[in-house]
């Protein structure tokens, strides 16, 4: 998949590949959550999917390469603790038990993404989604450190707009594995679809579903979500997801919002009662990480960043849900960067919504990061928004 929609950490640069329009969207940005080519949204795939086959239990994992650094005590150079110990020192303990792999159940694939797979799965009498590493990725010392560092950190997060991690455990070899809770639905799927897609009443049809005060409503979720990865999770340490999109929030069966899909998050270290971090600090951190459509700029021109380049792909997400358009929908890669990213362009603020939204939309496009609010401004302003767009036509 090109890096134009989704770069993960350290991928290797290819100059000269052809660009591609971030105009039309590929299943990654949103196809339907039943779909096999969708990267990592098992966990937004209904429990009764019809297209959920049942395959046989998969091999034994192959093992490590002799020689490979053990993933249960390897530390990572890339600025994220890489070890459990490390996690323990400073968050709170883990929220769900360890098991091991021979005590889940029958298996139906639900989809895979560049490194793993996901099946749908019992545990105990839950049906829960899990989470392994595809089999030619097994011996691939990074994708098992990633996998090792998402399965401790989401095993200590505990918000209701989180993605709850049910059970970890790890195979005889060391190779970690997940267990998810299934969601409902994913919020690229219950977007209007753009016109050229569908017929003009089924799209008019979505589009009575998402009023502004749905619309302020999802984001919301989304703000208390970062709100907690950013400032409640740890005393210490700052969670950033880094590829925010409608793909990787989702839906509850009861409407709950829940974000999920940590697998190029980033761990900010913020010091012991956060005396290591300065205001409006940035660091050197892999940029063209994420979507190109939701990143901000700093982060595709690979610039130093901090959180709030996360508050500029929130804005993205929030405008997308309003308007009932993706957004630079008219800019190909290149012109994203150009006029967006360097110029400044953002798309139209509907001068019939709430002054209270466009402002705070367009704060959040900031160009200038520290200009932007941080989600601990954000979520109380969503709150005082509700009642406004409520009554909003």
């Amino acid at each position: 998949m090109s890096r134009l929609f989704r770069s993960r950490p350290n991928s290797a640069k290819q100059p000269g590949s052809p660009q591609k329009p971030i105009s039309k969207s590929p299943q990654s940005e949103g196809g339907s959550h039943h779909s096999k080519q969708q990267p990592e949204t098992f966990a937004s795939t209904n429990v009764n999917g019809a297209n959920s086959s049942p395959l046989p239990q998969p091999p034994p994992p192959a093992r490590l390469n002799p020689g490979m650094p053990n993933p249960l005590t390897h530390k990572n150079s890339g600025g994220m603790p890489g070890t459990r110990s490390e996690l323990d020192e400073s968050t709170s303990a883990l929220k769900c038990p360890e098991i091991s792999y021979s005590e889940l159940g029958e298996q139906k694939y639900l989809g895979c993404g560049e490194f793993c797979n996901a099946h749908q799965t019992t545990f105990r009498g839950q049906t829960v989604a899990v989470k392994t590493l595809k089999e030619g990725k097994r011996g691939q010392m990074s994708a098992v450190v990633d996998l090792e560092r998402e399965m401790n950190l989401m095993a200590r997060m505990d918000h209701p707009n989180v993605i709850r991690v049910v059970a970890i455990g790890r195979c005889d070899d060391g190779i970690p594995f997940l267990c998810m809770e299934l969601l409902a639905s994913v919020l690229s799927a219950d977007l209007p679809k753009p016109a050229e897609d569908v017929s003009f009443w089924k799209r008019q049809q979505a589009i009575k579903r998402w009023p502004l005060s749905r619309a302020v409503h999802v984001a919301l979720g989304v703000a208390q979500a970062l709100d907690y990865c950013h400032n409640h999770f740890s005393r210490r340490y700052r969670v950033f997801h880094r590829d925010l999109k409608p793909n990787n929030i989702g839906f509850r069966t009861d409407g709950s919002v829940v974000l999920f899909d940590f697998g190029v998050c980033r761990l900010w270290d913020r010091g012991a009662n956060g005396g290591n971090e300065q205001p409006n600090e940035r660091r050197p951190m892999t940029g063209m990480t994420g979507s190109l459509r939701y990143m901000a700029p700093e982060v595709a021109l690979e610039q130093p960043y901090n959180n709030k380049a996360e508050v500029f792909s929130f804005a993205s997400i929030l405008w997308e849900m309003a308007s009932h358009a993706k957004p630079f929908n008219w800019m190909d890669a290149q012109l994203y960067l150009d006029h967006a990213c360097r110029r400044g362009v953002r798309p139209q603020l509907p001068k019939k919504w709430p002054t209270e939204l466009t402002t705070l939309i367009t704060q959040c496009w900031s160009p200038l990061p520290e200009a932007r609010p941080g989600f601990e401004e954000i979520v109380p302003r969503l709150i005082e928004l509700q009642p406004v767009v409520s009554k909003a036509k």
